[in-house]
């Protein structure tokens, strides 16, 4: 992934392989929601920086 494509794409194919609903997905990084339209550059993001995802779920 370029350090300047907007992480949504990595953000969609993650809740794609994974089955994920994407609008209730949330992505974090070093404990900071990100926003999709954000790349790796705009984040200070280096090799091996991991992001957090979490499926936010209603229901019993």
């Amino acid at each position: 992934m370029g350090r300047k494509t907007p992480l949504r794409f990595l953000m969609r194919d993650y809740c794609e392989r994974t089955g994920a609903v994407f609008k209730y997905t949330t992505f974090h990084v070093d404990g900071l929601r990100i926003a999709s339209t954000k790349t790796p550059h705009d984040l200070g993001m280096e090799d091996g920086d991991i992001i957090d995802a979490n499926s936010n779920q209603s229901g019993g």
